[in-house]
Formats: structure tokens, C-alpha cells, sequence
């Protein structure tokens, strides 16, 4: 009986066999197409390694087996790829934002696949001009392209409140002397690029990282138009794979691709020297991610994100257009010479075969199957028990499999996470930059790569991560990778989450108990010295400035022998509130001892701490501070200290404390209710 249904199966199959080669499908295409195609790819910069993969697309004759003949065009300064796509001079360009940007001005672009999953624009500057963030560029003298073209740049200003009125905006001249000769402060660059310049000049630099302020744009892409999506989908494809095929190449051979480059497709004034697209090539690694992210891999969240930031900028005013902006193959023409449909062939002539061949094997199959049957059984009572011990634990566990770039998560550590159980996430550094707060994700990536390389034996680090109401959790990640090549790539990698954000708020409530004065609430002595320790640090460093002010209530016993230490404690609570009341934001009242008090005055003259504290004078005096009934008045003397009193490397807390300390005496051996200045 069993028999008879496993004939009647394969009669099937081989009427569908029957039924495909009597409709009239053209036979299958393996080699080169007998008619060429040509096509027009422009880049949108000069020659250089950032294209390496449609070099290797064209020299290895990878678009020539697709039936493609391709011109690929030089860019350059004033050349604007996604205009000669629109305009009819390519079919196909390369680009970052700006072809985002056109189609949601109204121009008919398609994106077909994301090179770069990160942007390489940074904005670049000498150390020496001490510009570390985007408030540094205040008052700079700035290089920069226009919005269009350096959109992560004017959205990192943006982000941060700095507007292009706070500096003198320079339009860019391409010219990496102008950053070098210090006639500007800072350019809009790319990290693949200028850095290497500065390096063999020996010029240290700094760099602002758009996504290190949640700015996190996709970099280099390849985009087609509309007509040639529309028109040729069959070509659109082609040429996609083609091209995503020489980038794997020209990663697997990129040595060779530079030799190529370097004698085909070199010539003009931005032409870069064998050491410089080696650098190039690492750089652009960091930002295409080939071991992690599929080449090619788009995420509509990011693009939408994208498009998102150009309405706040002002540049479109709804991102509408974006519907359909992603390549998508279209169904319906079917395609013998297509990679799917030779796989689909071959699965069908395996499965002709294995059904033959069960029919000889069924009766040992039947055998096996009741083994396993016991074997799952067990398996999913050992589960269930797995499952109470993860539970009791607090642990959730996670599974990443690199074939598929997939991370699921487990029953608890989606409930941890506040996601569906069994949910499963996209691709490992992506999930991380939409989940993993932004001040953890450096690290993150910093700890997974070392440990993808052997560097680190396993993943052991604590981050915060986004749960679907917006709400960041704390968790102790822990895993390793499980499974690896022959090549030594990973394969597989698994490991447990532990929910500690009730642990950390303990930690942050004992770390605030530990430097806070318990009575008024003000820094305590032990965090006052370690502040000033370090600020004073930052002073000699930067040549800045600093002044102390020491604090002492005038005949404070008498307040403890009049009205007693609860009166007196309640004196010490009320100054305390008067004097945070009226500092700056940045500056560090503590309580020193006893009756004492000492505040840190960052950036100011002696002069300008000795305003503030005769307006804590002056509000005290006009304060009546009444306890049980009794109305309680008291002053205070103060000495206070400067930075500029003392050579460079002569500044330490001990000399500014003992300075302050000898004007406070002063005063009050001269009266009290004094406020001794330097000098």
C-alpha cells in the first residue's frame, strides 16, 4: 500500500516535468548570452578603491556572463551622478544620500542595494585646534558641501543645536592642504580618505563621527532609474548580481583589484597611491561590514529614517515619494537561466531520485523514525527542564546563526526584552543599532568583533537595550561562538541575557549615597578633592582657568549653644540650599567639614567667583531663617584662591587649598563677615 502512494508521487513529478517542457519556456542559458546589452554605471567620485567591486564586476567578466556590456563612468568635482541617471546619461550611478534626497523631490531613482551599511563622512580637523565635538566648531572656519551632499553633517549640527550662523561656512575645494596649512579648522571628509593624508604627514587629527550622535546613514549605494527598473526588470537584476558578485571578489582579492586600479583606472589629480587604498580598502571594510551584513542588504526602517531627517532639515517636506524607492525583483517572467530556477531543477531531479530510493529504504526509515520519535521525546522533556533552570536563574538565552544573519531569542530573553517569544531579529549589527542604547553601541561592537577574531575567548559586557515601549533595560550579555569554519569564520554563536537594571539602580543609588554629604545633600569632601583634582588636571593641560572659594559660618557654636544642633543641623540644610540656589550649573559646592564649605568656579577669575559668593552674601543677609519659632541670623567669611596665581606646573589642589584656606583666616582675624580676594 505504502508502496502504490510513493509511485503515485513520482507520477506526478514526472507529469510536471512533462507539463514544463511542453509549454514552450526557452531552454535554460548557461554562459555567455549571444547578444550584448550595453549599460552605463556613473560613479559619483573619481576612480578608487570605493568602486572596487564594479571594477572587479567588469574585468572579471562577471557582467559579460550576465549579457551586459557596462561603460562605467568616471565622476568627480561638479559631476552629480544621480542628474546624469535622471537626465538619461547612465542607466545606473553610485551614491550616498543625495539620490534618497532627488526621489523624494520627485525623481524617478530606484535603490538597488546598499554597499556601505555605514556613512564614511566625518568631519575632520588638527588636533591642535582642539575640536573634539560639533560645540567646538563654534567661531571655526568650516569646509563643508552643500546640505544636499553632506546630509549627516548638517544632521549632526542639527542634533546638537549648532547652526551653521555659530561658524564661518566654507564651501568645499576638495584641497586636503587647506585642513594641513591650518587656512581652515575643519572639513567635511571621509574616513576612508583624508585620514591617510594626515597620517603620512604625520599631522595628528580628530574626527566627529555622525553616528556616534545617533546619526547613523547609509553610506555608498547602488541606485538605477525608474525607466531602466521599469523597462528592463530582467537586466535591473542582472546587473545587481553581477555587481554584488565582483564586490565579494574584489574582497576576496583585493590586492589584485588595487594592482588593477592602480594601472587601469588611475590618471587624475585625486588618483590615490597603492598604500592609500589599502588604507582604503580596511577603512571601508569597518563600514561595509562583509563578514557580518549580506552585501547588498537595505533596511526600509533606516532609509525611512533617513528620509525622516531631511524633513527636519528642511529639504522635502513629507517623505511620501518613498514608497517604492527599494528595488524589489518583479514576479510573473519566468527565467530558465535564472540561479533559482537551476536550483529548483536541480532540487527536483534530488528529489526524483530520493523517492526511488525511499522506496528501498522505507522499511529501515519506519525503524529510525520510532527512535527518534523517543529521541524528541526526551529531548523536549530535557527542554522543559532547561527551560525551569533558565527561569529560576533569571537567564534568557540567544542563538545567532551567521549563515542566515539571524539573532533569536528565547522565551525569557524575549520577555526580557519585551518581544514576542521566539521573535527573531535582523542582522546582528543592525538589530544592535536599533535596539542597543547609543552610548553602549561602540563598546558593543568593539567587544563582538574582538571576539569574531579570536581576540576575546568569549562576550561578556553590559548594555542597555530598547524595549518596545521606548524604555531602556539594563542586561549582562554572555556567549560565544560555537561553531566555526575551516576559514575560522564564525558560524554559530549562543549565550544567555540576565535582566540586571534593578541591580544597576542599587548601584547608582549607592554611588550617589557615597559621594553626597547626607545632611544638606551637597558633595561630599572625598568627591569635592577628586573633582578638583581633575579639573585642576584639565587646567594645566588646556591652559584654562579655575578658582575656590572656602566657606566658613561665622561663630557657628554660638548657633549650637544658643538653640541647639537640630537648630544648628537645620542652619547647615538651609545655607546649603542658598548656596546651590545661586552657582552656575557647572560649578561644585561641597560641604567641606563641620561649618565649612567649598565651591569649585570652572573658567572664571577670582574676581567672578567673588561676585557670586557676595550674592550668596547678599541673599543671606535678606534671608530670615527661623527655627522653633526663633528667627536665626548668621554670616560668613570666605577666602578664595586662582589658578593664575601660580605657574603652570606649580597648580595643585594642596597649594590652592592652603591659598584659599589663609584668605579665610584673614577675614576672620579681621572682623568675619569678610570675603578675601587675591591681592
Amino acid at each position: 500500500m505504502l508502496i502504490m502512494k510513493e509511485m503515485r508521487y513520482i507520477a506526478v513529478l514526472v507529469l510536471i516535468l512533462s507539463n514544463l517542457a511542453s509549454i514552450g519556456l526557452p531552454a535554460p542559458v548557461f554562459g555567455l548570452s549571444s547578444e550584448m546589452d550595453s549599460v552605463r554605471l556613473q560613479l559619483n567620485w573619481v576612480h578608487q578603491f570605493e568602486y572596487a567591486g564594479y571594477y572587479a564586476a567588469l574585468e572579471k567578466g562577471f557582467y559579460r556572463q550576465e549579457g551586459l556590456d557596462v561603460t562605467i563612468l568616471s565622476g568627480g568635482p561638479g559631476i552629480v551622478s544621480v542628474e546624469r541617471v535622471t537626465h538619461g546619461g547612465a542607466e545606473y550611478g553610485t551614491g550616498n544620500s543625495e539620490f534618497l534626497l532627488s526621489r523624494l523631490k520627485g525623481k524617478s531613482v530606484v535603490a538597488l542595494a546598499v554597499i556601505f551599511q555605514h556613512s564614511p563622512a566625518v568631519i575632520l580637523s588638527r588636533a591642535d585646534s582642539k575640536i573634539f565635538s560639533p560645540q567646538d566648531l563654534m567661531g571655526k572656519k568650516v569646509e563643508m558641501g552643500q546640505m544636499v551632499n553632506d546630509a549627516e553633517t548638517y544632521a549632526v549640527l542639527n542634533y546638537e543645536g549648532i547652526s551653521v550662523n555659530q561658524f564661518q561656512l566654507l564651501d568645499s575645494t576638495f584641497n586636503p592642504e587647506n585642513i594641513i596649512n591650518g587656512s581652515v579648522d575643519a572639513v567635511s571628509a571621509y574616513v576612508t580618505n583624508q585620514p591617510f593624508i594626515m597620517k603620512e604627514r604625520n599631522i595628528a587629527y580628530s574626527l566627529i563621527v555622525p553616528r556616534k550622535y545617533g546619526v547613523d546613514y547609509y553610506g555608498n549605494s547602488l541606485f538605477a532609474s525608474g525607466k531602466e527598473v521599469k523597462k528592463h526588470p530582467e537586466r535591473v537584476e542582472a546587473f545587481k548580481r553581477a555587481s554584488l558578485r565582483g564586490w565579494k571578489y574584489a574582497f576576496d582579492h583585493s590586492d589584485e583589484i588595487i594592482d588593477l586600479i592602480l594601472s587601469k583606472y588611475s590618471g587624475s589629480r585625486y588618483s590615490h597611491s597603492q598604500a592609500h587604498l589599502a588604507y582604503e580598502r580596511d577603512e571601508m571594510k569597518k563600514l561595509i561590514l562583509p563578514d557580518l551584513v549580506e552585501l547588498g542588504h537595505m533596511n526600509p526602517g533606516r532609509w525611512k529614517h533617513m528620509a525622516d531627517t531631511f524633513v527636519r532639515l528642511g529639504l522635502v517636506e513629507n517623505p511620501d515619494l518613498l514608497e517604492g524607492f527599494m528595488y524589489a525583483p518583479r514576479s510573473g517572467a519566468f527565467n530558465w537561466s535564472h540561479r533559482g530556477v537551476r536550483a529548483a531543477i536541480a532540487v527536483f531531479l534530488f528529489v526524483l531520485t530520493a523517492a526511488f530510493t525511499l522506496i528501498y529504504f522505507n522499511g529501515k526509515l519506519k525503524g529510525e523514525i520510532r527512535q527518534r520519535t523517543r529521541a524528541e521525546e526526551e529531548l523536549k522533556k530535557n527542554k522543559e527542564r532547561l527551560d525551569l533552570v533558565m527561569w529560576g536563574a533569571n537567564l534568557g538565552y540567544w542563538y545567532w546563526d551567521t549563515h542566515i544573519r539571524k539573532v533569536a531569542l528565547g522565551f525569557n530573553a524575549a520577555e526580557m526584552l519585551d518581544e514576542k517569544p521566539e521573535s527573531v531579529q535582523g542582522p546582528v549589527m543592525e538589530w544592535a543599532t536599533e535596539k542597543i542604547h547609543p552610548e553602549d553601541r561602540s563598546d558593543f561592537r568593539d567587544i563582538v568583533m574582538q571576539h569574531v577574531r579570536g581576540e576575546l575567548p568569549d562576550i561578556d559586557l553590559e548594555h542597555r537595550v530598547r524595549t518596545r515601549n521606548g524604555e531602556y533595560r539594563w542586561v549582562l550579555c554572555r556567549g560565544k561562538i560555537t561553531d566555526r569554519s575551516t576559514g575560522g569564520d564564525p558560524l554559530r554563536a549562543a549565550g544567555t541575557l540576565m535582566d540586571i537594571s534593578r541591580l544597576k539602580d542599587y548601584q547608582k543609588q549607592l554611588e550617589e549615597l557615597s559621594i553626597r554629604d547626607p545632611l544638606t545633600g551637597l558633595y561630599n569632601r572625598r568627591y569635592y578633592l577628586e573633582n578638583l583634582e581633575n579639573r585642576l588636571s584639565r587646567v594645566k593641560r588646556d591652559m584654562g582657568h579655575l578658582s575656590l572659594a572656602i566657606i566658613d559660618i561665622d561663630f557657628f557654636k554660638k548657633v549650637n549653644d544658643t538653640y541647639g544642633h537640630v537648630a544648628g543641623d537645620h542652619v547647615l540644610s538651609e545655607f546649603a540650599s542658598l548656596i546651590v540656589s545661586l552657582v552656575r550649573p557647572d560649578d561644585i559646592p561641597a560641604r567641606y567639614g563641620g561649618e565649612e564649605f567649598a565651591i569649585i568656579f570652572s573658567d572664571i577669575s577670582a574676581a567672578e567667583a567673588g561676585r557670586i559668593v557676595s550674592r550668596i552674601r547678599k541673599s543671606l543677609a535678606d534671608t530670615i531663617l527661623t527655627y522653633g519659632g526663633e528667627t536665626i541670623g548668621f554670616t560668613f567669611s570666605c577666602g578664595i584662591s586662582d589658578t593664575s596665581e601660580f605657574q603652570p606646573h606649580e597648580i595643585s589642589c594642596e597649594k590652592m587649598i592652603t591659598k584659599a584656606d589663609e584668605r579665610l583666616y584673614q577675614g576672620k582675624n579681621t572682623g568675619r563677615d569678610r570675603i578675601v580676594l587675591p591681592g
